[in-house]
């Protein structure tokens, strides 16, 4: 009897470890008919290929051992007593073949199960009247086995019997084989057998087993398996009936729950599915066949379980799968038809038992599907909702939960799981890679298809019972790792800086702006009161502003703020403005600059959702340098983020520093370097201008469904433009007090020979060679910006898994630098500042350049009167201060070698990195992937930029020293601008020309002329040239 369970409890220790631990032959088993869909249900699973395969299981059962359990009885047979087992163990398991025949008919499971080559040692302690020890080898034994297995019918769901009915065994053939055995101790036993040769010996005792054996197997069949059977139908009877509903709370009074059905968002989406999803079907298919995975599903104290691949395999119904998304009030459905696809998952199965070898196993399995569906309820406040920022969801999921958590008391009726529903096809195959694996699996694979064949609407609606079952719970789960989420917070967008404190930079820039202007309105009342109008009342009358600022004498020893000329109130003022411009350029730089948003419509509804991406400044420099694109990140460092504050630090200097500080000199060269180059600031503003053109994304379905992607700068973009603008225009208000300072201070205010004849300058300059050169320098300049400004010269390439779900395709799109500028505010002209961005645009980087070449152009080439062409020379210096044509050529070279790897960045470094990356590790595929190319007109603008950069600067300095020899006084500001008295006539007697250091030796006929008092002065009022 001991023998005989033993045997039993081993055998099926063996077939319960085994059929845990399979793994698959892909090549044999996934290439014919899965089983259960096939026409023949029965197989002899054993071949020549299937034995040649790699077995761990038999490896890892060789090296097994197993300890038996103390204290386990069992009658001796020929009635030699009772048997108590005190220690033992087993080892050396082998079985060499498993097979198994399905014979079913309707729902009556009949299988038989054939064990052959069965081998396995053991070494047995135990007490019989005495101590007893037992040393068996048992090999080259069988056992065959029939099973039948009737239905279960519950007299409450008729219609769905299951197979949990009566089990019986039909037959039993058992042929163990003792190889060898011995006996030790001093029981009765052991004398009565110690004598007995070991051929007579082993015989009887196989006798002795194999009657016992079927014996106990037929009894744990019928009895012991019928008598499970009937408790676990008891269970599961319940699960046969369709799941009641949850219950259903009420939300709270106060709050206006978002209607569904009639959100755009999810209206987009549902147009989406219904347009896109058939026609991408099979690539959906070929996507998810690529996957790769590793990872871990399950991981106890001796078994871990990890998920290494899951594919989709099939072309689906009528050759497409269906997804379809419905929306009612406030419950939201999803329902996936997956007719003729079957999923494929592989996972990873490692064994870890005490003092054991390690069992490593791979098991396939194959599961087919009809369709599946869910119910979600979500009830959303609407307000809430519409205000909320994505890529505040992005950084917390927990910020749109708080939409809704809101809306009921608890918050955890706000969002359940209603229903879940799953319509199974016949397919569940299992299959492992080795010979006994492969029996095992078979032996599986056969019961599920009889399962299938016989009891599939039961199946079906116990599986979506124990869904009905498990909402509560999965619920409860999801809510606590809703709870888990990071709390909503948008610092990090902020670069750690706290949003507050942002936005009272804002506050402050506006506020010092209005402190000085009441304080220059304050202080100009009080000097009118007073009777003065500058500091200490050295600034003469303030009525006579006009005659002061064109009679009332320089003063060198002080600071340009405190001459006699500059009006009190710009006194005053003009600190507090370069303040407040300061702080205005710190907010902008901190804060959120630009958007990448969704904007959604359908039905004549629309909303907005983002921002997907937000940009600052700051971010802007942190996300090059870490995405790889280093020039990018430096050079928006330094123009727009070093740059402005040197600027304005300069232009205080320049406004209140005295000479003995900072010279006269070398203020006219940084005021004219600043000028100059201080446009570069707009580097960042245009590298917007082009994103925006990038992230331009538009779709439509076939019926009203419309999804845009559009960038939408900020207000700290517009206080950043605005900012540079106003440095600008504060260094052009230096730079003009700084000349009219130093034409004053040296005598130079009205220099002789104004009012010459008109001639062209190009005749007094240079060498016939270089007249014609620089004409033809701006001649070139006006043709390359005019034909570079409306050719396509770089292209902007959309690629990825998203763009080819909405178009089928790659997307690209053609600019030139002008479609560029006229798609800022397409189809949102009704925004007052995309509108005004491009125009600003178009006239900074088309308009101007072309028309200060122009004008540049005439004042080379047409005659003119020297005082108009000073006033033009000085318009000239104006355009080029402004002319961003430049600027944006060299944004262009930046951004076609490094904006990839920015939008790289953004998509999988941001705040969409775990959906991106999750995409890509699935689907081997890219996200969304947006590169810059460069076309071959390129080189037209670039050389375009070139030429403004270097030519109308020389060709300013050449009409600068043209203008200087008619007028016989130097006309540009830092020529002007000397540390030494000036010597020589000047003032009102229309003097010559000022000494060699200041002024152009106007020597030679035309200098001559040019200075002759006696052909100036009578035709133009003195007032006018003073002023």
């Amino acid at each position: 009897a001991m023998s005989r369970r033993l045997v039993l409890v081993l055998w099926l220790w063996l077939a319960t470890a085994a059929a845990g631990a399979a793994q698959d032959d892909e090549e044999e088993d996934l290439s014919g008919d899965p089983i259960g869909e096939g026409d023949n249900r029965s197989a002899l699973l054993t071949s020549s290929a299937a034995a040649a395969r790699p077995d761990p299981l038999r490896r890892w059962l060789e090296g097994l051992r197993i300890s038996l359990p103390a204290g386990a009885t069992g009658e001796l047979p020929m009635g030699m007593g009772t048997l108590e087992l005190t220690a033992g163990s087993c080892w050396g398991f082998e079985v060499g073949h498993l097979r198994s025949e399905d014979n079913s008919i309707d729902q009556t499971l009949r299988f038989d199960v054939n064990v052959t080559d069965f081998e396995v040692t053991c070494h047995i302690e135990g007490l019989n009247n005495g101590t007893l020890e037992v040393n068996i080898t048992m090999g080259r034994s069988s056992l065959e086995v029939g099973l039948q297995i009737e239905p279960y019918v519950s007299p409450v769901a008729p219609s769905l019997p299951l197979p949990l009915g009566q089990f019986n065994s039909t037959h039993c053939l058992a042929d163990l084989v003792v190889q060898n055995i011995s006996f030790a101790g001093d029981s009765l036993v052991n004398e009565a057998l110690q004598g007995l040769p070991l051929e007579m010996l082993t015989p009887m005792m196989g006798t002795f087993i194999n009657t016992p054996l079927c014996e106990g197997l037929r009894h744990a069949i019928e009895d012991q398996a019928t008598s499970f059977a009937q408790m676990g139908a008891q269970l599961v009877t319940p699960l046969l009936f369709e799941p009641l509903p949850l219950f259903q709370p009420d939300p709270l009074p106060d709050k206006s729950l978002m209607n569904l059905s009639t959100y755009p968002p999810l209206k987009v989406a549902q147009a989406l599915v219904r347009d896109r999803f058939e026609l991408w079907a099979n690539r959906v298919v070929q996507i998810l066949s690529v996957a790769s995975f590793e990872f871990l599903l399950a991981d106890t104290q001796n078994t871990s379980v990890t998920l290494r691949d899951f594919q989709i395999q099939g072309i689906g119904a009528r050759t497409q799968p269906g997804l379809e998304i419905g929306m009612m009030d406030q419950l939201l459905d999803l329902f996936v038809n997956l007719e003729g696809l079957s999923l494929y998952t592989s996972l990873g199965v490692d064994v870890h038992l005490p003092g054991q070898p390690t069992l490593t196993e791979v098991v396939d399995i194959t599961l087919g599907l009809s369709n599946l569906s869910m119910g979600l309820r979500a009830w959303v406040d609407e307000p809430m909702l519409n205000n909320l920022e994505i890529d505040q969801v992005i950084q917390s999921p927990r910020c749109i939960v708080q939409c809704a958590t809101s809306t009921a008391d608890p918050p955890s009726d706000s969002i359940a799981v209603e229903n879940m529903e799953v319509a199974m096809r016949p397919l569940l195959q299992v299959s492992a890679e080795g010979s006994l694996e492969h029996d095992i699996t078979q032996l599986f694979n056969s019961l599920v298809a009889a399962l299938y064949s016989g009891y599939m609407p039961a199946i079906n609606a116990l599986v979506n019972g124990a869904l009905g079952m498990a909402r509560a719970p999965l619920n409860s789960l999801m809510w606590q790792r809703i709870e888990s989420l990071p709390k909503c917070s948008r610092a990090e967008l902020f670069m750690g800086v706290d949003e507050h404190v942002i936005r009272s930079l804002w506050t402050s820039s506006i506020s010092v702006a209005v402190l000085g202007a009441v304080a220059a309105v304050a202080a100009h009342w009080r000097s009118k009161r007073r009777g003065t109008s500058g500091l200490d009342g050295e600034m003469g009358s303030s009525a006579g502003g006009a005659e002061a600022a064109a009679g009332v004498e320089a003063r060198e020893d002080l600071c340009l703020a405190r001459q006699p000329f500059v009006p009190l109130v710009l006194t005053v003022f003009y600190p507090f403005a370069l303040l407040s411009v300061m702080l205005l350029f710190l907010f902008a730089d901190l804060d959120l600059g630009a958007t990448v948003s969704v904007v959604m419509a359908a039905e004549g509804r629309s909303a907005t959702i983002g921002p997907l991406f937000s940009f600052s400044l700051v971010s802007t420099i942190a996300h090059s340098w870490d995405s790889g694109a280093y020039f990018i990140s430096i050079l928006t460092l330094l123009t727009s983020g070093i740059w402005p504050f040197v600027k304005l630090s300069l232009l205080f200097a320049s406004w209140l520093l005295p000479p003995s500080r900072f010279s006269v000199r070398r203020r006219g060269h940084v005021l004219n370097f600043l000028d100059t180059w201080g446009k570069y600031s707009f580097v960042d503003s245009w590298f917007l201008v082009l994103s925006m053109s990038a992230f331009a994304l538009e779709w439509e379905s076939v019926g009203e469904a419309s999804m845009k992607v559009q960038t939408t700068p900020t207000a700290a973009f517009y206080a950043f433009f605005t900012a540079t603008s106003l440095s600008l225009v504060l260094g052009h208000v230096a730079s003009e007090l700084h000349t009219h300072a130093a034409k004053v201070a040296s005598g130079k205010g009205s220099g002789g020979g104004s009012s010459g004849e008109a001639k062209p300058l190009s005749c007094l300059v240079g060498s016939r060679a270089l007249r014609l050169a620089v004409a033809c320098a701006i001649a070139l300049g006006v043709l390359l910006a005019l034909v570079g400004t409306f050719l396509v010269s770089f292209v902007f390439e959309v690629d990825g898994i998203a763009v080819e779900f909405l178009y089928g395709r790659h997307v690209s799109k053609e600019y030139s630098l002008l479609s560029v500028g006229t798609s800022v505010a397409q189809d949102r002209y009704d925004n007052a500042g995309l509108l005004g961005l491009e125009i600003v645009f178009l006239a900074l980087a088309v308009v101007v350049p072309i028309l200060e070449l122009c004008v540049l152009l005439g004042l080379w080439m047409a005659p003119m009167r020297p005082l108009t062409q000073r006033a033009v020379l000085h318009f000239c210096y104006l355009l080029d201060s402004w002319a961003s044509l430049d600027v944006a050529a060299l944004v262009l070279v930046i951004a076609t070698s490094e904006f990839g790897r920015m939008a790289e960045f953004l998509v999988y470094k941001s705040g969409f990195a775990t959906p991106c990356t999750m995409i890509k590790d699935l689907t081997a595929s890219e996200c969304l992937e947006v590169n810059m190319h460069a076309r071959g007109c390129m080189a037209i603008v670039i050389s375009a930029g070139l030429l403004l950069l270097v030519v109308p600067k020389v060709t300013l300095r050449l009409c600068a020293d043209a203008i200087s020899q008619r007028m016989g006084y130097p006309v540009l500001p830092k020529e002007v601008a000397s540390d030494d008295p000036v010597k020589g006539g000047g003032g009102n007697s229309g003097g010559g020309a000022a000494n060699a250091d200041d002024a152009v030796d106007g020597s030679g006929p035309e200098g001559e002329k040019e200075r002759n008092p006696d052909e100036g002065d009578d035709d133009v009022p003195e007032a006018v040239i003073e002023t």
